[in-house]
């Protein structure tokens, strides 16, 4: 999860393995993400008792304050990555698709060649 570059062993390993990239996205944007798709929220043990309160506002406030707080205790972290995405409404295809492009262009990721087929039987 997102706490995990707190551990100092986790990030030198994030960092050993290659570019880290912070995807920033507004905690209200998270929050109403996550109330999207429950089985998602109870894959967090820190937000999902959030499910509670009764009104869909009360939960989303809830939800929202407790990212709000997280995001704090490990934006230090955070900005320590090689690279931060400031991408609020995009789909996870979209963001891929952007992060990708901004990572070649910037070298920190080469793709492969293009293959060619040579067959030194083949004549022309």
């Amino acid at each position: 999860g997102g706490g995990a570059v707190i551990d100092n062993s986790n990030w030198d390993v994030l960092r050993d393995l290659g570019v880290t990239v912070w995807l920033s996205t507004p905690p209200e944007e998270i929050a109403r993400r996550l109330l999207l798709d429950h089985e998602e929220l109870h894959k967090r043990p820190l937000l999902s008792d959030v499910l509670r309160e009764s009104s869909r506002g009360d939960q989303h406030s809830l939800l929202t304050e407790r990212l709000r707080a997280l995001i704090g205790q490990r934006q230090q972290r955070y900005k320590e990555a090689d690279y931060r995405v400031e991408d609020s409404f995009s789909t996870p295809e979209t963001s891929a698709q952007l992060l990708k492009a901004m990572l070649t262009k910037n070298g920190a990721v080469r793709l492969p060649r293009e293959r060619r087929h040579f067959d030194k039987w083949q004549t022309t």
